[in-house]
């Protein structure tokens, strides 16, 4: 029996997510705060998120009249609502290794 796809089987998706979260690089800072950002912007994606685990930082954006709008930063002790999920208490120093005592 061969394997079907009854929907596209491309190897890429054409449709641009409602949000997307970009875990900073350290090789390559300004590729993910600049270039791919332009990118995320320029494919219609409205809710972009960045983590950077170095600085332990969550910066949120959202997409307004062709620009990204920043929402906020927060760190650790932080427990912000971030569009688009709001409805969420989100613990920022729970997505990080603990800090050395």
């Amino acid at each position: 029996m061969a394997w079907t796809c009854s929907i596209s089987c491309a190897a890429y998706f054409t449709l641009a997510p409602d949000w997307l979260c970009e875990v900073v690089s350290p090789d390559d800072r300004g590729r993910d705060r600049v270039r791919k950002a332009d990118l995320y912007l320029r494919s219609g994606v409205p809710y972009y998120w960045i983590v950077d685990p170095a600085d332990r930082t969550i910066e949120a954006f959202e997409a307004s009249e062709g620009r990204w709008v920043r929402l906020g930063a927060w760190t650790d002790g932080d427990t912000p609502r971030i569009a688009p999920f709001d409805a969420v208490e989100l613990d920022v120093a729970g997505l990080f290794f603990p800090l050395p005592a």
